[in-house]
């Protein structure tokens, strides 16, 4: 897990875990299964931008595009196109080696031009002008975020939730949004691993209905 932390952090050079091996015969992991309600989702919402620039812009992108919050954490200015209102996550930089392409919905739109003038650095999200990515994010959500909705409402959730847990909401609720026939588009916006050629020479594809359904799930979160 440290080497995995390092690597992920850019703190070592090497891209391999040597001790990745040390993990057989341990006992599996349990997956997560945490899925906000949408009333939950919208009291993260607004816990996030009472929390404000950088760690809650980092959590309200997250909950607009599911991306990985790698993703938004170690995103740069290059990656955003606001004339095309797509952020085009290079295939370097993305975790199954493949361009992956997000629509993003006016309140994303709105919220990266929101961002604080006057940068040193390319990083979209960071505590230092730009330098180096926002460092701390599961603190953020095990501490700010919960007293933040605390403060904002009065009470706290039942149960404790990760940057990814947001991930895991968004996809859910447009699954039950779009029914049996959205499993595809569902999969586009996660950018899950599709190693067919089509894919290859198809990276744009379907821009125009996952954006229809991210506008729509935002309307819903925003409302």
């Amino acid at each position: 897990q440290m080497y995995s932390w390092a690597i992920e952090e850019e703190i070592v050079k090497r891209r391999d875990n040597p001790a990745s091996n040390l993990q057989r015969g341990l006992p599996k992991k349990k997956r997560g299964e945490r899925v906000l309600s949408l009333d939950e989702a919208r009291m993260v919402w607004k816990a996030a931008e009472s929390a404000g620039y950088a760690f809650g812009t980092h959590a309200q992108l997250m909950l607009l595009t599911a991306c990985r919050s790698a993703e938004w954490a170690y995103a740069r200015r290059a990656w955003i196109d606001l004339n095309e209102a797509l952020v085009v996550i290079p295939s370097s930089s993305y975790k199954s080696d493949h361009v992956h392409v997000v629509p993003l919905v006016p309140q994303a739109a709105e919220i990266l031009r929101s961002i604080p003038k006057g940068r040193i650095g390319d990083y979209l999200l960071s505590s230092t002008a730009g330098e180096k990515p926002i460092q701390g994010i599961s603190k953020f959500f095990r501490t700010r975020l919960p007293a933040e909705i605390l403060a904002l409402y009065g009470n706290s959730f039942s149960s404790p939730f990760t940057s990814h847990d947001l991930r895991r909401t968004v996809a859910t609720h447009l699954a039950e949004s779009l029914g049996d026939q959205g499993d595809k588009l569902v999969k586009r916006v996660l950018g899950h691993s599709d190693g067919s050629v089509t894919a290859i020479y198809n990276r744009y594809a379907y821009v125009k209905e996952m954006r229809a359904a991210l506008e729509s799930w935002a309307r819903d979160l925003t409302a």
